[in-house]
C-alpha cells in the first residue's frame, strides 16, 4: 500500500473512533442507568391519600378513653347524671349526721349507742334496734372518747349513686354518703377526716323513706 493510501486509511479509522465516542457520550446522557432511575411513588388509595385524622385510644376492654377522637366527637352529649330523689337524700343526710356524731363531754351522751338511737328515728325498726344494741368494740371506742371529753361532729358533703348501683326507683334506693368527721377535745389538736357510708333506703306504706340496711358495714 502506498504511503498516501496508508494516511487515508489512518484518517478514516480516527474519524470512525471519534464518531463512536460521540455516540457513546450521547447514549449515556440520554439513557440514565438503572440505579439512577427515580422511584415512582406508589399510587395513593382510600384513606392513605386523605389528611391524617386523630385516632381513638382504647382501653383493654375496647372502650375509648375520655377525650379521644372516638369519645369526644361522637355525640357531643354530656354524661347522664342520676338524680337522687329529694326525700331519699334528706333521709340519708339525717341518718348519717345522727349515726356518725357523738358527744362524750360531761352531761351529753352516755354511750356510743346514743348515736344509734338518734339515727333510728329515720331507720327501719330492725336496723334501729341493731344500732341501739351495745357492742364490745363500740364500748372500747366510747371509753376513749369519754376520757378525752371529745365531741365528734359529722357533716354530710354529698349523697350520690354508688358505682355500679341501679338507679333509684319509687320503692328502693342505694346511695353513697360522703361526710366529714371533725373531732375536737380539750388539749388535743382537732382532727378532720372524710368518710363514706353506703345506705339502703326503702319507701314504707305511709310513703315515708327509711334507712333499712348498711351494705358492706
Amino acid at each position: 500500500m502506498s504511503p498516501r493510501a496508508q494516511k487515508m486509511a489512518t484518517a478514516a479509522l480516527f474519524a470512525t473512533a471519534v464518531v463512536l465516542a460521540v455516540i457513546g457520550v450521547l447514549l449515556l446522557a440520554v439513557v440514565p442507568s438503572h440505579d439512577a432511575a427515580p422511584q415512582r411513588p406508589a399510587a395513593a388509595t382510600g384513606t392513605e391519600a386523605a389528611s391524617p385524622q386523630p385516632s381513638a385510644v382504647h382501653t383493654s376492654s375496647g372502650l375509648p378513653l375520655p377525650g379521644t377522637a372516638a369519645s369526644s366527637g361522637a355525640t357531643g352529649e354530656p354524661e347522664q347524671h342520676v338524680v337522687i330523689p329529694a326525700a331519699v337524700e334528706q333521709v340519708a343526710r339525717r341518718f348519717v349526721t345522727a349515726w356518725a356524731s357523738h358527744d362524750a363531754r360531761p352531761g351529753h351522751d352516755t354511750s356510743f349507742e346514743d348515736a344509734g338511737r338518734r339515727a333510728s328515728a329515720v331507720a327501719s325498726p330492725d336496723l334501729g334496734a341493731d344500732l341501739s344494741s351495745p357492742r364490745p368494740a363500740a364500748a372500747h371506742r366510747w371509753e376513749e372518747l369519754r376520757s378525752q371529753q371529745a365531741q365528734v361532729v359529722a357533716e354530710v358533703i354529698e349523697v350520690a349513686l354508688p358505682d355500679g348501683a341501679p338507679a333509684p326507683t319509687g320503692a328502693v334506693a342505694v346511695v353513697r354518703v360522703t361526710y366529714r368527721v371533725t373531732i375536737t377535745a380539750p388539749g388535743t389538736p382537732t382532727t378532720v377526716a372524710l368518710e363514706q357510708a353506703a345506705l339502703e333506703v326503702r319507701a314504707g306504706t305511709d310513703d315515708s323513706w327509711r334507712v333499712t340496711a348498711l351494705p358492706n358495714a
